[in-house]
């Protein structure tokens, strides 16, 4: 193959910075490249100025619709990247010359992500972020419970646990050496984890480089949300704890904490873990994962932090590394505060971040059955925790908050 980069943006939903970031992607690149678009459910553009446009006609996810531009790239390093970034000039010429080493064929690598501001131009006097280790388990809001997941940091050069900033290059030899691991995701998110981890315990590394990009960070998806995009990063979630080779004490302890999400107890989440199993590729995939089994130690030892990251701390870690949240006031005046606003009553739609009272653990209350009480309806409810021993809360259905837990619930 000709030396130069093939740069793979995936798109889904409205993405008005795509024609900047493809153009920003070649003029900065200081080394030849193509740009590979590939909708994901989403009607192309036509005129988009990129050199192939790819499609699913149904939304596929990230992971196999940047395994579809991996297939078709014309150069031997690819460059994943998102839809709405800028890069500092010359970082094609960073990522070539350092695959031009064959010591670092096995790599997979980033450059450090700075948030950008609405021209995708980088925030002034950010030096940026990067991924760096795994927590073993962690907390999520809305009672999730992961397992392996990246951690944000900040460094400049060498070895780092996982990619992360949306902008990640290898070479395809390699990524086709560890099982194309994008195409086992489904939805969106996990790809950071994916490649990282595989390529770890493959024998490779994941590796910083000396370059910027900006990305342009946003609340909420630019797309409508459906079911199975909610369900399946914690089907990918917990594929990977079922892919990861580790001795079974700590895969049965992985999968117990996995089982104290709340959307462990979905039926939803349940058919789709299940039909996952038998996927051709997720097969394939737990063969040759167990091959890597020897790497593991290794691995947790140097990369993982094994202790659960608390909710409250993990959500402080994470705001003080996300400056680009804080809302900057104009510089020309004073800021005003705005008022402080009754706090509304929680809907019952809200129920996930209702606290049980026995084990402690913040998630949804299954609904069992509804009654009159007192001349109005209330919700009975369990809590979704399998290992809490109480077995029933009365819920009010119109403030959405535990009436109480008393003799009568534990009739449930």
């Amino acid at each position: 193959m000709k030396q130069g980069l093939s740069v793979i943006m995936t798109i889904r939903g409205d993405e008005p910075k795509a024609a900047q970031t493809a153009i920003n992607a070649r003029d900065a690149a200081g080394c030849p490249v193509e740009v590979v678009a590939v909708y994901d459910g989403t009607e192309p553009d036509s005129d988009l100025p990129v050199d192939q446009i790819l499609a699913h006609r149904n939304p596929r996810g990230i992971g196999p619709s940047r395994h579809k531009g991996i297939m078709a790239a014309k150069y031997a390093v690819v460059l994943l990247v998102d839809a709405h970034m800028d890069f500092e000039p010359g970082y094609g010429k960073v990522i070539l010359e350092h695959f031009r080493k064959r010591s670092n064929y096995k790599d997979v690598t980033c450059g450090r992500c700075i948030p950008s501001m609405l021209d995708l131009s980088p925030m002034s006097g950010e030096r940026g972020y990067t991924g760096a280790r795994f927590s073993l388990k962690s907390e999520e809001t809305g009672g999730e419970k992961w397992c392996l997941s990246g951690k944000w940091s900040a460094q400049d050069e060498g070895e780092i646990g996982c990619v992360f900033g949306a902008c990640y290059g290898f070479r395809r030899a390699w990524y086709k050496e560890i099982g194309e691991p994008l195409n086992l995701l489904r939805g969106w998110f996990g790809d950071e984890e994916y490649l990282s981890i595989s390529s770890w315990l493959a024998g490779g590394r994941v590796v910083l480089l000396d370059y910027w990009t900006s990305h342009l960070f946003r609340d909420k998806p630019s797309f409508d949300w459906n079911r199975s995009d909610m369900m399946y990063p914690a089907v990918n979630r917990a594929r990977l704890v079922d892919l990861f080779p580790a001795e079974p004490m700590l895969k049965e302890d992985l999968h117990a904490w996995l089982a104290m999400s709340i959307r462990s107890v979905d039926q939803g989440f349940i058919s789709a873990y299940n039909a996952d199993k038998v996927r051709p590729e997720v097969v394939e995939a737990r063969k040759l994962w167990e091959s890597w089994a020897d790497n593991v130690p290794a691995f947790l030892e140097r990369w993982v932090d094994a202790e659960a990251t608390p909710l409250k701390q993990r959500q402080k870690e994470r705001e003080a590394k996300r400056p680009w949240k804080s809302e900057q006031p104009p510089t020309n005046r004073t800021p005003v505060k705005p008022a402080p606003q009754p706090m509304a009553a929680p809907r019952v739609q809200q129920r996930n971040y209702i606290e049980c009272s026995n084990c402690g653990q913040r998630n949804s209350f299954r609904v069992s059955k509804t009654m009159n009480v007192n001349g109005g309806r209330r919700r009975y409810g369990r809590c979704a925790n399998p290992n809490c021993k109480q077995k029933g809360v009365m819920v009010d259905r119109t403030a959405g908050q535990v009436i109480y837990w008393g003799k009568d619930a534990t009739k449930i």
